[in-house]
């Protein structure tokens, strides 16, 4: 279809395509951040990130997961 100018919905769809990429979507991600660039130029380093580089080179981009321990309470006995 045919694509408009606006930064608005350009830097909506930039979050989407963000949300696809940590969901381990890579290729859809760079699909809509494409599409969100055509919308707003200034969104262009966006491709210049690791995670859409390996995208479009049709590596898998993984999301790195973080376990970081909780820190106990203080109010909770160690045995």
């Amino acid at each position: 279809g045919e694509v408009h100018k606006c930064s608005c919905s350009a830097k909506v769809l930039q979050a989407y395509a963000l949300f696809e990429m940590k969901n381990g979507h890579s290729a859809k991600s760079l699909e809509i951040i494409q599409r969100a660039i055509k919308m707003d130029e200034q969104l262009s380093p966006v491709l210049e990130w690791k995670q859409f580089r390996d995208a479009a080179a049709g590596r898998v981009y993984v999301p790195t997961v973080s376990f970081r321990k909780r820190q106990k309470s203080k109010d909770v006995l160690s045995p």
